[in-house]
C-alpha cells in the first residue's frame, strides 16, 4: 500500500511548550516566583494568587494536550474505554465466527442517507445514557459496509486509544467520523485489529510521537481510501458542535454515526 503522509503543522501553544500542561506549567510558577521576588506590589500579588493562575493555566493548556493516561494495567495499544466497549471492540460476524459480508455504499452521503436511519430516529428509538446504552448492536447497526472516501484528518492517542478519521466524499462536504479501534482486551480478532491499526498508521508520519498525538492531523491532500467495518451509532457523542464533538473545526461530522471497528483501510493510488 501506498504510503502518504502527514505534514505535522505545530501550532504556537506547541512551539512554546503548552502542548505539555506539566511543562508549561513548571514555566510559569519559575515566572511567578522571578516576579515575586521583585520589590513591585504586582510580583507580591502574583505569589500570593499564584496556585488560581496555575489552575487556569493548566485548564487552559489541556485542550491541546493528547490522550488521557489510561489507568488500566493493559498494553500500550489495548482498548481502554467503557462506554459500549463491546461493540467497538468486535466485528460484526456470524454464528459461525466469519465476517458478516461487506455491503458496498457509493459513499458517505449513500450510507447516510440510505443505509442508516437518522440521528434524532436512533435518539427517539433508544436510551444511550452512560450505564443504559445497549450493551450490543441494535438491529440498526447490524451492517458491515464496504465505502470508497477521501480521509482530511486522523488524530491518534485518543483516551481510549483509538484512531478517529474523518471522512468525506470527493465533491460534497458531508463528514463522517470512522475509528480504528485499540486491541480487543479479551484477544478476540487480535490480529485484524493490529493490522486496522497499521494500516492506518501507515498514512501518517510518526503516527504516536507527541508532535501528532492527541490532536487532528491534516494531509496534505485529501488520501483516497477503501475502508471495510461494522456501523456503529455512538450516541454517546454530539454531532457538529465545535467543541467536544468529533472532527476539527473544518471537518465536523453531523452525525454520530461511525464505521467502528475498522477492519481494513486499503489506500486507492
Amino acid at each position: 500500500m501506498k504510503s502518504t503522509r502527514i505534514r505535522v503543522r505545530h501550532t504556537d501553544r506547541q512551539r512554546h511548550g503548552m502542548a505539555n500542561p506539566h511543562c508549561f506549567l513548571q514555566k510559569t510558577f519559575v515566572f511567578v516566583n522571578r516576579v515575586a521576588n521583585t520589590e513591585r506590589p504586582m510580583g507580591v500579588w502574583m505569589y500570593r494568587y499564584s496556585w488560581i493562575f496555575a489552575i487556569l493555566v493548566l485548564a487552559n493548556s489541556s485542550s491541546s494536550v493528547g490522550a488521557t493516561q489510561c489507568t488500566k494495567d493493559i498494553g500500550p495499544d489495548d482498548f481502554c474505554g467503557s462506554y459500549r466497549a463491546d461493540p467497538k471492540t468486535t466485528y460484526l460476524k456470524a454464528s459461525d465466527g466469519t465476517m458478516v459480508p461487506f455491503e458496498h455504499v457509493g459513499g458517505v452521503s449513500d450510507l447516510l442517507g440510505r443505509l442508516l436511519p437518522s440521528d434524532d430516529a436512533m435518539r427517539e428509538k433508544y436510551d444511550w445514557g452512560i450505564s443504559s446504552a445497549p450493551g450490543d448492536r441494535v438491529p440498526e447497526e447490524l451492517h458491515n459496509v464496504q465505502l470508497d472516501a477521501y480521509i482530511v484528518a486522523v488524530k491518534p492517542c485518543e483516551d481510549d486509544r483509538d484512531y478517529h478519521v474523518i471522512i468525506k466524499d470527493e465533491n460534497a462536504d458531508e463528514y463522517m467520523n470512522v475509528e480504528v479501534s485499540g486491541l480487543p482486551t479479551n484477544g478476540v480478532g487480535l490480529a485484524d485489529f493490529k493490522r486496522a491499526r497499521g494500516e492506518i498508521e501507515s498514512v501518517l508520519t510518526d503516527a504516536n510521537s507527541s508532535s501528532t498525538c492527541g490532536r487532528y492531523n491534516k494531509p496534505d491532500q485529501p488520501i483516497h481510501v477503501r475502508i471495510e467495518g461494522s456501523v456503529y451509532f455512538d450516541g454517546d457523542h454530539r454531532a457538529g458542535c465545535q467543541s467536544g464533538c468529533p472532527g476539527p473545526s473544518y471537518a465536523k461530522p453531523s452525525t454520530v454515526w461511525e464505521i467502528h471497528p475498522v477492519y481494513s483501510v486499503t489506500e486507492i493510488p
